[in-house]
This record gives structure tokens, sequence and C-alpha cells, in this order.
């Protein structure tokens, strides 16, 4: 059995794009992540499914408090949510997959959690339900296999009466399929079958084996046989009289027990070894289904988070990757007779940072831009006045868009990255082995390596370390190599005779946007379009830091 929360079966796979809730973005096909998605158990990334510069992200994107508000000191949560959002890129079909089944645990959290947490009760006791288990012996991999099975088998039931009672509720094909699933492989009667023979292979009257007499009255096909039913005063009687054809074993007859131990362990050997393998298929199905809901349990987490602080979460339109690269003759129609976009599509309102959402008791003030068919995006302005932030939210956004998650935003539109590099300042080196723009080259050399056409990266205040001059040299060939490779760039930068330079050029599908200030010098920690100015208003902060130390 699968549960294809994460996954679509193949013959659910839908190419065209599922019809959208109301305000939800568009619909999702029927696993919980969707077709192209992992196709096992969520664990650690393999480092060829994980995106190349996945540390990097981690550390600039500032992901740990958005990590830790989603996992909640749950080590599966963790883990998954980290592998999800750093796996490569997910197909469109994938991620509209799991923005249904998103969208049903937004509406339906309870049901999800309750999942999530009577799946995880019984899991934790595995080690404790399959000591023993391992045993060579056949009778003892029975009666150790016995006990896992019949609490397995309590929480299948109870699975299958959930799935019963709230199907109604959901609407996407991946919880549909699954409490399909559990109601149709795991009825009542096939449960109380299956009780009624744990029942009879605990073997409290005895093990009763069948066989025959083979060459020189050996025993051979020795099998476990079930005891017929009979009514209880001819057990009682059979008790007080005993068969002629009986014998026992006097006390202390050590060989002829071993004799009769092998003859037990050879007629239970069969049977012992489907129970075990029944058992651990169970594990599996137990164990994929609540990594898999555990992808939507760290979802609710965040979501309540910044809910009850009054940060808005929307469910993204996400296209696929754009028919034609970004260039310097402009946006086009924004798509094209078969739905695919002719340029980058990239738009938002509202859109702020998760990581920093969650450390603060106030909403955040969101941006709102307009930047479909950029190919560079070149962020200048104050001081202090949420340059980086704004930066990070892109990245993140980015990143949950393309998992299948919710966006932090009132609303976002945009296209499919074929991979996201982030390039930062780094502090001092302290091993003194190379200065600080030795450095930043070599990290960029790994990133051009990393990247292919269709990508985006951001850079923070890259190649700073230098004057102001060689900087911009560096700067402006790395934008024009990127822009070359059908890359996306965002930039934060101080150096203004780069911006300015780029910004006379006046090309359609370069956007300039300054971090905003207000008249008395405040900070709006907004970013507006704006041409490059030459002063980043340090000043601002001297004189506030001024009348701070005079109060």
């Amino acid at each position: 059995m699968r549960a294809f929360l994460l996954d679509c079966p193949d013959d659910a796979v839908n190419p065209s794009t599922p019809p959208a809730r109301p305000d939800a973005g568009p619909a999702a096909p029927s696993g919980l992540t969707g077709p192209g998605g992992p196709t096992g158990p969520a664990a650690p990334a393999a480092p060829g499914n994980r995106i190349r510069c996945s540390d990097d992200l981690l550390r600039d994107l500032e992901l740990e408090p958005v990590l830790r508000e989603m996992a909640r000191e749950d080590p599966l949560i963790a883990r998954t949510m980290e592998t999800q959002l750093l796996r490569r890129t997910l197909s469109l079909e994938t991620i509209h997959y799991r923005q249904e089944v998103m969208q049903d645990a937004l509406d339906n959290p309870e049901v999800v959690r309750t999942l999530y947490r009577i799946i995880g009760e019984v899991m934790e006791e595995e080690g404790r339900l399959y000591q023993g288990v391992f045993s060579t012996q056949p009778a003892s991999v029975l009666q150790n296999a016995l006990m896992p099975l019949e609490v397995f088998t309590n929480l299948l039931e109870e699975l299958s009466r959930i799935a019963r009672t709230e199907q109604d509720c959901f609407r996407s094909r991946g919880f549909r399929h699954l409490f399909g699933m559990l109601q149709d492989e795991l009825p009542r009667e096939y449960l109380e079958e299956v009780r009624s023979m744990i029942k009879t292979l605990r073997q409290d009257q005895g093990t009763l084996l069948g066989a025959r007499l083979g060459p020189g009255n050996s025993c051979t096909g020795l099998s476990l046989l079930r005891p017929r039913a009979e009514r209880r005063w001819k057990g009682w009687l059979r008790k007080k009289i005993p068969s002629p054809y009986t014998f026992s074993l006097v006390e202390g007859d050590e060989i002829g027990y071993r004799i009769m131990e092998e003859i037990k362990n050879r007629g239970l050997n069969a049977v012992s070894h489907v129970l075990l393998q029944s058992a651990d298929h169970i594990v599996g199905f137990l164990e994929h289904l609540r990594e898999e809901l555990s992808f939507y349990a760290g979802a609710l987490n965040l979501r309540d988070t910044l809910e009850a602080r009054g940060n808005p979460l929307c469910m993204p339109r996400c296209s696929d990757l754009p028919r034609r690269p970004p260039g310097p003759t402009g946006p086009r129609d924004p798509a094209g007779p078969d739905g695919v976009p002719e340029t980058r599509e990239h738009r938002f309102s509202g859109l702020y940072d998760p990581a920093l959402a969650v450390q603060l008791p106030e909403p955040l003030a969101g941006n709102d831009a307009i930047l479909d068919g950029s190919s560079l995006v070149m962020v200048t302005g104050a001081n202090k006045g949420g340059k980086s932030t704004f930066l990070r939210s892109i990245g993140t956004a980015q990143l949950m868009m393309q998992a299948g998650l919710f966006v932090p935003a009132r609303s976002f539109r945009g296209s499919l990255c074929r991979g996201l590099c982030t390039h930062y300042r780094r502090g001092e080196d302290h091993t003194m082995s190379s200065g600080k723009l030795d450095e930043e080259l070599r990290r960029m050399s790994g990133i051009a390596d990393a990247l292919v056409p269709g990508s985006m990266v951001l850079l923070n205040e890259s190649f700073a370390a230098t004057n102001e001059r060689e900087g911009s040299e560096i700067a402006r060939g790395v934008i024009r190599a990127l822009a070359d490779t059908q890359v996306t760039t965002f930039f934060v930068t101080h150096l203004y005779g780069l911006a300015k330079d780029l910004h006379d050029q006046n090309r359609p599908d370069w956007v300039f946007l300054r971090a905003h200030r207000d008249d008395q010098g405040g900070r709006t920690y907004r970013v507006t379009p704006g041409a490059p100015l030459s002063t980043s208003f340090g000043t601002d902060l001297w004189r506030r830091s001024a009348l701070h130390n005079r109060a």
C-alpha cells in the first residue's frame, strides 16, 4: 500500500493544470506530493537530489527559525521539511498536486494532526514491540511478531474509521486516494479475520501440526493447522479422557524436549516468516504515511504561528518555466497559446520574510512588486531599510512555492526556477588562508558551476570587500555572464557607480528598487521602484543614535 500524499499515483496524473479553488491558487493532483516528487520516505536528502547550494541557502535565507517553528522539537518534521524545501525543482504537476493536498490540510488541520499523532504513538513503540523478533527460532519469531501485528491491526482499524467518517471533508485526489485505499483494503470483516488469525497463532491451547510419514518413518510435510472449533464441554472431556494416540515427555527429558522443539520450529518456519514479512510491510506503510503527513503537520505549525501574529498567507499561482529566457527586449504577453508563459512570471503583494516574522510578535510590513520578465532586479537605498530582508523573502518564497507550500504574502504568482543559489557577504576568514575578496570569488565560481539556464541567484552586498571601482567591474562582469546564461539575478548593493551605470542603460528587463525612507529619515522597511541614489542615508542612523544617547 502507498499513501500518495506527496506523490501522485501514475494513473492519477493529469498533465493539465487542475482548476483552482477560489482565492486559493491552483488545485493539485491526487497524491500528497504529486507526480515527479519523492518516491519513498522523506529521509535526509541525498546529494544528487538536493540543491547544490543548499548549505548556503540555509544560512543566507536564515531558514533555521522557520524550520524550528515547523518542527516544534519533532525531529521527523524537521528532517522532512528541510528535505522538501531544499530538494531539486519538482514538476509543475507535482506542485499543483501538493497545493491541492495542502489546501485540504489547511481546511482540516485536526484530522491531519490526529492521523500523524496516532501513527507516531505506535511507531515510537516499534523497538519495544519488535524485541526479539530477529531470533533465529521460528517459534520465537512468531510470538514476537504477533504483538506488534495486533497493535498495528488496531491502528489500521482506527485509520479506516477516520477515513469513513472524514472522507467527505476532503477534496484533493491525494487524501481521497488514501481514504479510499484504507476503506477498500481494510474493511471491518478483513480486520476481524486478521484478529481471529492472530488469536489462533498465539497457540494458547498448544501447537497443532500436521505431517506425513516419509521413508523410514521420517516426519515430512510439517505444517501448522488451525484448530477446529468445538463446544466447551468437548474440550473439557478431552482433557479428562485423553486420546490413546498421545504421549507425554517425562520430566527432565531434555533430548526429547529438544526433538519436540525442533519439530515445532520446522512446522512454524513457513508461517513465522510470512508473519514477519507482513509486519514489515505494515511498518513500511505506516512509516511512509507518517513521513508524508509530517510535511503537512509542519506546514500547519508554521501557518498557526504566522497567522496568530497577523501575517497573511496565500497559495501561490505557479507557472512553468518560461518559453523565452529573459532578455533585453523586455517582457511579452504573459502566456502563449498553450498556457506556457512567454517570459518569467514574478509578481506579489504583501511579501515578507517568515524567518523574521516567527521571531516578532507583531505583523511585518510586506512588499509589492511586478517583476514579470525581469532578468535583473537591483535593490539599493537606505541603510537598515529592509533590503536584505526583502532578498530573503524572495528566496524563501521561491523555495516554499516549489515545495508545494503556501507562501508568506497576500498574493504571489511566479514561475519555476531550475536552481536557486545565494551569494552573501561573509565574515573574516579566521584561518587566514585567503582574503575576503578571494573567498567571495571562490564561492562565486562554485555557484557558476551549479547554475543552469532558468536558475535564480541572490547576491547580497557581493564584491564589496574591495574598492568601489574594482568591485563594480567584477559585479558588472558577473551580471553580464548570468544574463547570458539565462539566470535571473537579484542584487542588493551599495555600489552606486555600478547601479547608476546599469540603470542608465535603460533595459526593459532590468528593474531597480530602492529601500524607502520617510521625510523624517525613518525606515518603512519596504522597497519600491526607484532609481539609485548616491547616498545610503547613513546619517539618519547616526542622528537617531545621537538622539537616543542624548535621551
